[in-house]
C-alpha cells in the first residue's frame, strides 16, 4: 500500500487540497512525497497556527478531495495501487462477460 504513510499521497497532490480542512491556499505538491517521514507534520506546516492534522478528523475529507491522477504521477505506491485495483476490475468485467 502506501510507502511510509498514507498521507504521502496527499503530499503528492497537495495543490488539489488547497482550502480543504483549513489547508492554506498556497500549498504546493511535494517534489518527492514518498521520501518524507512525518507526512502529517508536513501537512501541519500548511495549516493556520494552532491547528493540527488529525487522521480521525481530516483523513476522510482529504481522501475525498485529492487529485488521484496527480498522485499517480508523483507517488509510485499510489500508481501501483491504482494499477492493481484497475486489474482487479478488468478481471471482474472479463469474468462476468464469459
Amino acid at each position: 500500500m502506501a510507502h511510509q504513510e498514507y498521507e504521502a499521497w496527499f503530499l503528492a497532490s497537495a495543490s488539489s487540497l488547497a482550502r480543504v480542512r483549513r489547508l492554506r491556499a498556497d500549498i504546493v505538491d511535494h517534489a518527492d512525497p514518498e521520501s518524507v517521514r512525518g507526512c502529517k507534520e508536513w501537512l501541519e506546516q500548511w495549516l493556520p497556527s494552532g491547528f493540527t492534522y488529525s487522521e480521525r478528523a481530516d483523513q476522510a475529507a482529504l481522501t475525498a478531495e485529492f487529485d488521484m491522477t496527480l498522485a499517480k504521477s508523483k507517488a509510485p505506491s499510489f500508481d501501483k495501487l491504482w494499477r492493481e485495483v484497475e486489474s482487479i476490475f478488468q478481471h471482474a468485467v472479463t469474468t462476468e462477460e464469459s
